[in-house]
């Protein structure tokens, strides 16, 4: 007995350096030694190897590992449940969860999390909903993961900020950080800021200050991101990776080539540069405000330690350019040469290079490399990015073939087969589909609805149309752009509405009246209303006088019901109308 409870102490220690130093072979190694010995099944022991496998991200090893313990614990599910989380499978998580005796907080609060970083706002309502009903004592971290979840609903975020504020729960950190990030998503810059202060210098984290400074970048506040930086260096803050990477995501977001470049002489100078998550911040910057691919590639050669993420973003920094399409694929073949095994994010970057070049012949190659890896089917991302690349390259038949292998899907999912079958003229799927989607409770984006719009247009559903296009801003609080203008002026258009459509240019949002005017000219012409057609051409006369296409238009219409006078400016002859035509 004591010569089994001392090997039992053995694999324990062993697995918890394995576990520390992040060594995935040797806890592999270990697990097989284990599984071989003749000592009890532990579940203590167990929990561990599900905790390996979720922190290297092998979900199939960890799934593996919990079916394999005889008697799991309210533990060993939570473990579970945080892998699903790390691979984006909220369904997967419900089922698990279903199954768990007497789920705990942590089983709530890691469900509700899962839900919100899939975009779910319904079944982590619903969820909230049920720990309230039941008495369930809640924590901040379960109503920062509801808060996550809400989506483009800005009115519920606020009446959720009043729980927090009424229930006490509005002192924990989380949700505050959890306030700022959602209220400035939003564009609520200033009810961002308000939370900020109300925080209180003791009471913010680092979660908190980096939050806020992103906050200023998203919404091109760049002296304020750098001001707010400053600030926590006098107060004397430890300035961390995470508050220089967050401070690069600020000049990145508005898009301050400038101010990267100055930023990057005082990393140099603070010996900074030389460091991974900063090398990826600065490549990302590089890559996304117009730096070119040199300084990217100065910046990737500078750092001798590399790591996953920084080549993933100097793949992604490739992908992002269509004429550097082939450098990302070349760039994630040296990553595999120097020995790195490609995650989900890397394979989403090589496949949306595969998307750039319109190469189904190589999107499939790193497909089926998708197949043979440990990521298997489970990353929702991936399958995600393969659907988009079949769409993309014309492969329809394959897009829809793998959206129905997939395990679940989420918005991401969806919107790339409704924007697939909305691109290749099959609306009805298109609008089959989006319906599918509400039933689901997935959330619809933005453009989620460009794509329902330009369905309902080519196939003439103009009911269908109108519902679609109020439903944004009534039930999703989605504040219609000059897109979803667009598709319902061509809607109404072609359904030869043309007095609906003027008034709803009249709607648009100022400054992009010219496309939807532009729209309704051509409408004019299918429908021949010439006096409209003026009426509309004098304003575009007088929005884009350079523009020649409404003097073309116009002129093919004048041409067309023998309006020669008009479409030379005075008074031509029959000799010169026959001349004209020919």
């Amino acid at each position: 007995m004591t010569q089994i409870s001392s090997s039992l102490h053995v694999f324990g220690q062993l697995l918890k350096s394995c576990i520390a130093s992040k060594d995935l072979l040797a806890g592999k190694t270990l697990h097989a030694r284990y599984l071989k010995a003749l000592v009890p099944s532990s579940t203590y022991l167990s929990n561990h190897f599900i905790l390996l496998y979720s922190k290297s991200h092998r979900l199939t090893a960890a799934h593996r590992a919990f079916n394999q313990t005889h008697h799991p614990n309210i533990f060993s599910f939570n473990l579970l449940l945080d892998a699903y989380v790390k691979h984006s499978l909220p369904g997967s998580a419900h089922q698990l969860f279903d199954q768990i005796p007497q789920p705990d907080l942590v089983s709530y609060n890691t469900l509700i999390t899962c839900h919100a970083d899939c975009g779910n706002t319904l079944p982590a309502l619903g969820l909230f909903r049920e720990m309230r009903m039941v008495g369930f004592e809640m924590d901040g971290f379960t109503l920062s993961g509801v808060i996550m979840a809400c989506g483009d609903d800005v009115g519920l975020i606020a009446q959720l900020h009043s729980f927090a504020l009424i229930t006490g729960l509005g002192c924990y950190v989380s949700v505050n950080n959890s306030l700022v990030t959602c209220y400035s998503k939003h564009a609520l810059l200033e009810d961002a800021e308000r939370v900020f202060s109300g925080m209180g210098e003791e009471f913010r984290d680092e979660v908190s200050w980096n939050a806020m400074i992103v906050a200023y970048g998203q919404h091109r506040q760049g002296l304020k991101a750098l001001a707010l930086f400053q600030e926590r260096v006098r107060q004397g803050f430890q300035v961390d990776i995470l508050t220089l990477a967050s401070l690069l995501t600020a000049f990145t977001c508005v898009e301050d080539l400038y101010g990267g470049l100055q930023f990057h002489a005082k990393l140099i100078k603070d010996g900074f540069h030389h460091n991974c998550h900063v090398g990826s911040g600065l490549i990302d910057m590089y890559a996304k405000c117009g730096g070119g691919t040199l300084e990217c590639r100065k910046v990737f050669e500078e750092i001798h330690v590399r790591d996953l993420v920084l080549w993933n973003t100097m793949i992604s920094g490739y992908s992002q350019h269509e004429e550097l399409s082939e450098e990302a694929l070349h760039c994630f073949r040296k990553m595999q040469r120097a020995g790195f095994r490609p995650d989900d994010c890397s394979f989403v970057c090589v496949i949306s290079a595969c998307s750039n070049l319109s190469s189904p012949f190589q999107g499939k190659q790193f497909h089926a490399l998708v197949m043979k890896s440990d990521i298997r089917s489970n990353a929702i991302s991936v399958n995600n990015a393969l659907v988009a690349m079949y769409s993309k390259c014309g492969s329809l038949g394959d897009a829809r073939k793998l959206f129905d292998r997939m395990p679940e899907h989420n918005t991401v999912s969806l919107n790339s087969m409704i924007a697939a079958y909305a691109q290749h003229g099959i609306g009805l799927e298109s609008l089959r589909l989006f319906e599918q989607m509400l039933e689901a409770g997935i959330a619809p984006t933005c453009i989620t609805f460009v794509s329902v719009l330009s369905a309902c247009a080519h196939t003439g559903r103009i009911q269908e149309g109108r519902r679609y296009f109020n439903m944004m801003s009534e039930k999703f609080g989605l504040q219609p752009e000059a897109e979803h203008y667009s598709c319902m002026i061509d809607l109404l258009g072609r359904a030869g509405k043309l007095s609906e459509a003027e008034k709803l240019i009249e709607m648009m949002p100022s400054g992009s009246g010219s496309v939807g005017w532009t729209s309704l000219l051509g409408a004019c012409r299918i429908h021949g209303n010439i006096e409209l057609a003026e009426k509309v051409a004098s304003k575009l006369f007088c929005m884009e006088p350079t523009n020649a296409v409404p003097y073309v238009m116009l002129s093919i219409m004048f041409s067309t019901y023998g309006k020669w006078d008009q479409v030379l400016g005075g008074d031509v002859n029959e000799d010169e109308a026959s001349w004209i035509c020919a």
